[in-house]
Parts: C-alpha cells; sequence; structure tokens
C-alpha cells in the first residue's frame, strides 16, 4: 500500500483530523505530515477546512466527512456560534434581513454556511443555506421566505352603549345681603413689552470625507536581491513578481521558460551559511498553498537533515537551484 493509500484509509477511520495526527501516526515531523495533506488537497483527493485550529492549523477531512465536521462546533467564538444555530435552526436565512454583526458572521464560517445568489426581478439577492442541505431543498426554501406576508386583520373596535347620564339637580340660590361698594383709584399698570423669545439656533455638523490610504511599505533595498536577479537573467528566468521580506530573505513569482512553454513557479530565496528542512519544507508547502510548483534558491550549505528530506518522493517536484 502506498503511503498516499495509507493516509486515506487512516482518514477515513479517523475522520477530520489535523496535521499533528497524522504526524504521529506516519511517525514523521509535522512538518512533512502538512506537506502531504497539501499535496493531497491541491490533487482534489481530500478537503481542507476554512475554520483554523490552535496556532492557525486547517482540518483537513475527505469528501463525504462533512457531518462530522460539527466535532469541531466548540472551536467557533461566541458571536459565531449564534450565527450557527440561526442558520442550523431556519435553514436558509436571506443576507437582507440580518443585522451587520451577523452577516459578517456567517462570512466567517464558510464550512457551515454556503452562499447562494438568487436572480429576482433583474436584481441579485444573497441568501445563506446551512451546509448539509441540498441546493433543492434551499429552493423551497428561498421560495416560502420570498412570498408575501398577509396583512394582519385590523378588529373595528366596539362601540360601548353609553349609559344615560343622571340629570342635574337645581340647587337653590341662596341670598346674599349686598355688600358696600368702596371706590378706589384705578391703578395704571405697567404694560411690559414682550420681547419675543430668541429661536433656538441649529448646530450644522459638517462631515468631512476622510481618505483613508494605506500606510506604504518601505522597501528593503538589498544586495541578495540583485545577486539573484542577475543569476536568474543568466537562466532565462523572468521575475513577475517579488517581496523582499529582509535582506537574506525573498519571495518570487517566476516565469521559467521549459519544452512546451513557460510555466509560472513560486520561488524562495535565501542567503545562509545552512538551510535547514525547516527553510525547505516553508517554500514548498507556500508553493503548495499558492497552487505553484516550487523553486527554492540558496546560498550556502544544505544540513544533512534537509538532504535527507529531499531524498523522499513528496520533495521530488521541488526545484533548487544553488547560487554560489
Amino acid at each position: 500500500m502506498s503511503r498516499e493509500d495509507r493516509i486515506i484509509e487512516f482518514m477515513r477511520r479517523e475522520g477530520p483530523l489535523l496535521p499533528n495526527k497524522l504526524a504521529r501516526f506516519l511517525g514523521t515531523d509535522l512538518i512533512i505530515a502538512g506537506a502531504h495533506l497539501s499535496e493531497l488537497s491541491a490533487n482534489k483527493k481530500v478537503k481542507v477546512t476554512n475554520l483554523k485550529i490552535g496556532g492557525g492549523s486547517p482540518i483537513y477531512y475527505l469528501p463525504g466527512q462533512e457531518e462530522k465536521l460539527l466535532m469541531f462546533y466548540d472551536e467557533l467564538n461566541g458571536k459565531d456560534k449564534v450565527s450557527f444555530d440561526l442558520l442550523k435552526g431556519e435553514k436558509v436565512l436571506c443576507d437582507k434581513d440580518l443585522d451587520p454583526l451577523t452577516r459578517v458572521s456567517l462570512r466567517n464560517i464558510k464550512d457551515f454556511a454556503k452562499p447562494l445568489e438568487v436572480n429576482l426581478n433583474g436584481g441579485k439577492e444573497i441568501f445563506w443555506k446551512w451546509y448539509l442541505i441540498k441546493n433543492e431543498e434551499a429552493g423551497v426554501l428561498i421560495k416560502e421566505l420570498l412570498k408575501p406576508k398577509p396583512e394582519p386583520v385590523k378588529e373595528e373596535p366596539k362601540l360601548e352603549e353609553k349609559k344615560p347620564e343622571p340629570k342635574p339637580v337645581k340647587e337653590i340660590p341662596k341670598i346674599e345681603k349686598p355688600k358696600p361698594v368702596v371706590k378706589e383709584k384705578p391703578v395704571q399698570k405697567e404694560i411690559k413689552k414682550e420681547e419675543p423669545s430668541p429661536k433656538p439656533v441649529e448646530k450644522q455638523i459638517v462631515l468631512e470625507k476622510l481618505e483613508i490610504r494605506p500606510k506604504p511599505k518601505k522597501e528593503i533595498q538589498s544586495d541578495f536581491f540583485e545577486k539573484v536577479k542577475n543569476y536568474l537573467d543568466l537562466k532565462n528566468i523572468k521575475i513577475v513578481e517579488h517581496e523582499v521580506l529582509r535582506k537574506t530573505e525573498i519571495n518570487l513569482i517566476l516565469s521559467v521558460p521549459t519544452a512546451i512553454g513557460e510555466i509560472l513557479y513560486y520561488g524562495k530565496a535565501k542567503a545562509k551559511k545552512k538551510c535547514n528542512d525547516k527553510d525547505v519544507s516553508s517554500a514548498f508547502l507556500e508553493g503548495q498553498m499558492k497552487k505553484l510548483p516550487a523553486l527554492f534558491l540558496y546560498s550556502g550549505e544544505m544540513t544533512k537533515k534537509a538532504e535527507e528530506m529531499l531524498g523522499q518522493d513528496i520533495f521530488k517536484n521541488l526545484i533548487l537551484l544553488h547560487l554560489d
């Protein structure tokens, strides 16, 4: 049985797993196990989650093991759990009817919330479906959501019967003796002119449109980059993109001439006295993540452990170029 078949058989028994579990099974280190899983994922034999566990490692699983991802529910944060429970209960949600925080949350839990774009009256609406239901079932539920809701029937107010009001009892007026009239001089009242109350002044708030610009990255000057560029020019290899991470490390996208035309490669260039197994495996994994073959340029020497690792079949497609 090949190593690939052993890994798939192990995953079939164990279900979704992290690279460290596979590393224990194979009796190898975490980097090699991760490289095997990345290769299987690139060949679409294994699926990988958007959800990251612990130090940022995704979960790998076989097609058909989607339901077993529910065991990682406790790895979600509080808000994502609320959105998870809401979608699981409703099966389908309309994006525009949700609050902004829930919208963001559903986009975070991509493994459990699947977006559906529906054409409505010339426009488009986004709906979210629970990942375990089929599109046909989701379509039926969406139609139910889109049905116009009947307006509630307004009850007419009941007219209360008016009770006859009791007739007022006529009071017999009392006869009072007339009081003596005392004449007083009329006092002229000073009439004050009322001043009109000041109208409230409305404050006008002017909102200035702020243009946020990303902080430009400082370009790192590197003599090593010039050395790499000159070397690649001699090999007729074109640099499509490059990023100088530090004076001794560069990420590259390269156009490599071959018998069938130019092929894009991911390149990692390192200036070290001794490159170890982690340097090499890191370059290989980054190439896998970008879905490009990898090319490792280095100066100095390789450690013994790195040379042993490069002898494994999984690294046979990694191209090594020595700069010195």
